[in-house]
C-alpha cells in the first residue's frame, strides 16, 4: 500500500529504531511535542560553531530510478538545520539530498503549533538502488548546548500518484498498533469548511435528594467527535466507504487540524455519505469517534 514506509514514524515505541548522530536521541512529548504527535529529539553539549548532531531513521529498500516521496518538520536550537535523504549501498553512503523547504519556521514544536517548525518536502529520483533513511542534523553557531528535533517524518521508497500529500504514521514495533488499519492515503485532506471537532464530557451531572447538582466520571479519557468533509470522485468514495465497511475496530488516523495520531472508528449513523457536487466529484460526509494515543 502506498504511505509511509517507515517504522516508528510517529515516535509512539519511543526512540526505538531512530539512531543518534553525535548525540543522544529521545522522544519528547512535554515541551517540543505533544500526546500523538511526539517530536524525535537529539542533543548534545557543542564546544564551538560546525560540530552538528541528528538523528536518522531505519532504512527503506529503493529501487534506481524510483521515485521517492519525503517529507517531515524539523528544526533546530541553532540557526542551522537540515532534513536530508540518504542512500547506503552497505555501510557505503551512495548520495546524500538535502530535501527543499516548503515551508519555513524558527523556535520549537508545541501542542497543535507544529507550524512553527521548518517543512520539508519533495518527490526526488533515488539515484540508485540501495537503503534509503531520513536525517536530521543541526549545526552550531557556538559552544552551548544544541538540539535537533523531528516530527512526522514520511518515506515512501515506492511512489504511487495520489491528489495530495497527507502524512501518515507508518508501521510501528508494536504489534497491537501496526495492526491496525491506516486511513486511506488516496484520500486528499480534510476541507476546512465543514471540520467540526466536538469534545465528549469526562464527566456528567447528577442530581442528589438534596437537589444539589454533582458530577461524576463517565469515561477514562475524553473522546472526540470529528464532523468532517472531502470532495472525492467516484473511485475514491468507493474505496472510502469500502474502508468504512471493513474498518469494525479502530484505525489509525491523524488529526487534522493539531496532526495529532489517534485511534478512530466511524460512529452510528456517520458511514461516508457522497452528494454529487454536479462537476462530476462527491461532497463527502462523515463523522469519526477519536481518541489521541
Amino acid at each position: 500500500m502506498a504511505g509511509n514506509d517507515l517504522t516508528n514514524a510517529s515516535g509512539l515505541d519511543g526512540p526505538t529504531g531512530w539512531t543518534g548522530i553525535n548525540g543522544a536521541v529521545a522522544i519528547d512529548e512535554s515541551v517540543r511535542g505533544a500526546p500523538g504527535r511526539a517530536v524525535i529529539w537529539a542533543g548534545r553539549t557543542a564546544t564551538g560553531a560546525g560540530q552538528t548532531v541528528g538523528a536518522y531513521s531505519g532504512s527503506v529498500a529503493v529501487a534506481a530510478g524510483a521515485l521517492v516521496e519525503v517529507a517531515g518538520m524539523y528544526g533546530a536550537s541553532s540557526n542551522v538545520a537540515e532534513l536530508a535523504l540518504a542512500i547506503y549501498s552497505g555501510a557505503t553512503l551512495v548520495s546524500r539530498t538535502i530535501i527543499p523547504r516548503s515551508r519555513d519556521g524558527a523556535g520549537g514544536c508545541r501542542f497543535g503549533a507544529s507550524e512553527r517548525l521548518h517543512a520539508a518536502y519533495s518527490l526526488m529520483v533515488a539515484p540508485a538502488a540501495g537503503q534509503a533513511r531520513l536525517e536530521v542534523v543541526g549545526t552550531a553557531g557556538g559552544a552551548g548546548a544544541l538540539e535537533a528535533w523531528l516530527t512526522k517524518p514520511y518515506l515512501d521508497g515506492a511512489w504511487e500518484p495520489r491528489p495530495s500529500y497527507v502524512w501518515d504514521p507508518g508501521a510501528h514495533l508494536n504489534a497491537d498498533l501496526s495492526g491496525l488499519r491506516r486511513w486511506p492515503p488516496s484520500m486528499p485532506p480534510i476541507l476546512l469548511d465543514g471540520y467540526s471537532p466536538d469534545v465528549t464530557p469526562l464527566r456528567g451531572g447528577v442530581k442528589g435528594d438534596s437537589g444539589r447538582t454533582f458530577t461524576r466520571r463517565l469515561a477514562e479519557d475524553s473522546a472526540e467527535r470529528l464532523e468532517a468533509q472531502l470532495r472525492l470522485d467516484m473511485e475514491q468514495l468507493t474505496e472510502l466507504k469500502a474502508f468504512a465497511k471493513e474498518s469494525e475496530a479502530r484505525f489509525l488516523f491523524v488529526k487534522p487540524d493539531t496532526q495529532e495520531l489517534c485511534k478512530a472508528m466511524f460512529v452510528d449513523g456517520g458511514d461516508p455519505v457522497g452528494k454529487p457536487n454536479g462537476v462530476g466529484g462527491y461532497l463527502t460526509s462523515f463523522v469519526l469517534e477519536m481518541e489521541i494515543l
